[in-house]
This record gives structure tokens, C-alpha cells and sequence, in this order.
């Protein structure tokens, strides 16, 4: 297993970057670099997936063993992708890039119950790594939707969304 085939990157993706969810038009602009969609996909091992901060952003935190296995997306990435990816996540100070496994499940899969395994793949994936243990308290998702049954719909703010705002956020 690795987390680069045939010269690009598989990532997988569990939050606002998802098909149908509000950033995921990052992943269709070709300026940033080649992507393409490869599986919907669940963690082999388990972490809490929370939502945080006044603009309700969804943390993947490092916490192995802890929360549940997350329903995700895998895409394969170019390296000027990588590169963009890297920069919008805040890699290496906020969030950090990490290998993870990742068992594939059908494509039509939308929830745990629907899931059927059609494999594994190793990929990257962005974690908050430096978090206030009171974050492993919040409600632990197993995938993540803006517009899910949680009411805490992404908020981002362009004027108030920034990195030196979310750290600060999340040490309060």
C-alpha cells in the first residue's frame, strides 16, 4: 500500500472539501492541479471527528483508538494540488498531513450501514495534531455533512477565517 500511485497522491477527505459539501469546488479547479475522485472510503482505525470553533469547522483530531471510524473520500492529487492542499489546510502549523488506512467501500455509500469493503489504500489525511483536551468532549461524528442533523452548518467568513483566528480559537 501507498499514498502515491502512479506519480499522484491519494488524500482521503472527511470534511468540508466531500463532494457536495461547501468547499469541495476546490477540488474541481484545474488551476490548483489534478484531482480525481477514486472511492468513498472508512478509516481502518478509529478517531473523533468533532466540529469546533465559531465558523463550525470539522477537526479530525489525533486521537487514535478514540471516536469512530470516519466515512470519507479518497481522491488521487497531483503534486501542484499537494502543494495548494498543503497551504489551505495550514500544513505544517495548524493541521498536519499524516498517512492513514483506508478500507474502500462502494461508491454509493453515504453511511456505515451501506458500506461494503472493496479493499485498502494507504493515504493522506490532514489532522489537528495540538488540540484542548476539552475537544475529545464535543460530539463525535463518523462522517461529516455541513448541512447534517448536528445544526452547525460551515460558516466561513472570509474576513474572520484565518489561521491565526482558528489557533487563537481554539486555545479559548
Amino acid at each position: 500500500m501507498a499514498s502515491s500511485v502512479n506519480g499522484m497522491h491519494r488524500i482521503f477527505v472527511y470534511g468540508t472539501l466531500k463532494r457536495g459539501q461547501p468547499n469541495h469546488f476546490h477540488m474541481e479547479n484545474r488551476q490548483r492541479g489534478v484531482t480525481q475522485f477514486i472511492s468513498t472510503a472508512l478509516t481502518e482505525t478509529t478517531y473523533p471527528l468533532v466540529i469546533s470553533t465559531m465558523w463550525n469547522l470539522p477537526f479530525l483530531l489525533y486521537a487514535p483508538g478514540k471516536g469512530q471510524q470516519i466515512l470519507g473520500e479518497i481522491f488521487d492529487i497531483d503534486d501542484t494540488f499537494l502543494e495548494w492542499l498543503d497551504e489551505f489546510e495550514g500544513h505544517p502549523e495548524m493541521y498536519v498531513r499524516d498517512k492513514i488506512n483506508v478500507n474502500l467501500v462502494s461508491n454509493g455509500a453515504n453511511s456505515l450501514k451501506t458500506c461494503e469493503n472493496l479493499g485498502k489504500t494507504e493515504c493522506w489525511t490532514y489532522f489537528l495534531k495540538k488540540f484542548p483536551d476539552e475537544m475529545l468532549d464535543l460530539e463525535n461524528l463518523s462522517s461529516y455533512d455541513s448541512f447534517g442533523d448536528h445544526n452547525r452548518i460551515y460558516k466561513p467568513e472570509e474576513d474572520q477565517l484565518s489561521r491565526s483566528n482558528v489557533e487563537e480559537s481554539l486555545r479559548n
